[in-house]
């Protein structure tokens, strides 16, 4: 679990990962999101992720970060963050992946906090 206190006062710019990254420049990206696509999902809420330092991840391909539980550099399935370690039910990240994963982020803020 992540304290308040190692977030607070920190820049989003370490905090908050962008899944598919903002200069999203390798093969990996390239092949799956077109420029409209990667300037439009972004900054998206299903593409965002709280971490303890995004800047191990960097550029990296989905791949990359996702990672396997054991790797010796950080990913997500290394993460002491079980919102990270949640992104291994992901095999690929595409456009529709984070629609996917927006729609399923919206639908338990909306149960949990019980909006009409």
């Amino acid at each position: 679990m992540m304290s308040w206190d190692r977030v607070e006062g920190r820049s989003l710019d370490h905090t908050v990962e962008h899944i598919l990254p903002q200069s999203a420049g390798n093969a990996y990206w390239l092949e799956r999101f077109s420029e409209k696509e990667q300037a439009s999902l972004v900054h998206d809420l299903g593409n965002l992720c709280l971490t303890y330092d995004n800047s191990s991840y960097g550029n990296k391909s989905f791949l990359e970060k996702r990672g396997e539980i054991g790797w010796a550099t950080p990913c997500y399935a290394n993460s002491p963050l079980k919102q990270e370690r949640a992104l291994l039910t992901y095999f690929d990240w595409t456009p529709t992946t984070i629609e996917s994963r927006r729609t399923a982020i919206l639908e338990f803020l909306m149960k949990r906090w019980e909006f009409a």
